[in-house]
């Protein structure tokens, strides 16, 4: 029996560093600024719905993929008992003008924070995969925000 569980981890160990080519994963770790155009419809104290719009400056993420990107991100969040959950999209052109395109959504959460998938765009972005989180952060002024996001891409 010990002999059948070695060969089974080694055979799945082998598959896991040799078996099909692995594409080269990228990590993302860092906070992009925007600029705010958010609408808010509370119809009482952490109740109501928000319209979200955001213009993304330049991302500075050297080192990755994004770096460099612009774009927008809209959706809408609904808050009841001042927790929030939505959903929205994001759509992104990269320094050599190829289409990333990818979901974002809250689930539950108390903060301004939730996941991110990579879902098409143009290019190398079109077999993207990968995703990550996301916390929204206080901007440097008025009509600013910045997000911290990390995660991770690869290109099959």
């Amino acid at each position: 029996m010990i002999g059948s569980k070695s060969a089974l981890i080694c055979s799945l160990a082998l598959t896991v560093f040799t078996g099909p080519a692995l594409a080269d994963t990228v990590n993302f770790d860092f906070i992009a600024k925007t600029k705010q155009s958010s609408v808010p419809y509370m119809t009482g104290t952490g109740e109501g719905v928000i319209h979200l719009a955001s213009e993304w400056l330049p991302i500075e993420a050297q080192g990755t993929p994004l770096d460099g990107a612009t774009g927008s991100c809209f959706g809408t969040a609904a808050m009841a008992a001042g927790r929030m959950t939505g959903d929205g999209y994001c759509s992104y052109t990269d320094t050599a003008g190829e289409m990333v395109t990818l979901r974002w959504w809250l689930a539950n959460t108390e903060k301004a924070a939730g996941y991110w998938q990579f879902i098409g765009g143009t290019g190398k972005w079109a077999s993207a995969v990968g995703g990550g989180r996301w916390l929204d952060m206080p901007g440097e002024k008025e009509g600013m925000g910045a997000a911290h996001i990390t995660g991770t891409v690869e290109f099959p």
